[in-house]
């Protein structure tokens, strides 16, 4: 690693999620205003609300608030059908390997289904949803 990037790597250690997420939206503006992006064609800026992205399971799992081969996951009105989380993308139900959606839309019979809405955490009864925001609220991530 460059020497000059050694210090900024240590810095970064040191920051909690809040923090992280601050500075990716102010490289984020800083790069856009570097390469010459146009203001009506940048991406959010800091602080935009019109369009957010949440964590998805993978960064979750990161957390630790979900924990693969250890949870049991179920859907909303349909606790009789849980799976088993594998990893970020698959569960395991009654000896089959399925993504998270296949598994929830099986068991409901929809052509859809929004996992993080819908599916339930056995162990706290909370859905994906609500744990993700619990995380992100009690850690100052915006």
């Amino acid at each position: 690693m460059n020497k000059n990037y050694q210090h900024i790597v240590e810095t970064l250690d040191k920051l909690n999620p809040g923090e992280l997420v601050a500075l990716m939206n102010v490289i984020t503006t800083r790069l856009q205003t570097h390469v010459g992006v146009p203001e009506d064609e940048r991406m959010d800026e800091p602080g935009d609300t019109s369009r957010r992205y949440l964590p998805r399971l993978a960064q979750m799992i990161v957390w630790g608030v979900v924990v693969p081969m250890e949870d049991t996951l179920y859907v909303r009105d349909v606790p009789l059908q849980p799976a088993l989380l594998l990893d970020a993308s698959r569960v395991a139900y009654q000896g089959e390997t399925l993504t998270l959606n296949e598994w929830a839309k099986q068991v409901t019979g929809w052509k859809s289904v929004n996992v993080y809405e819908w599916v339930i955490i056995k162990r706290n009864g909370r859905t994906l949803d609500e744990v993700r925001r619990a995380y992100m609220s009690e850690n100052g991530i915006e």
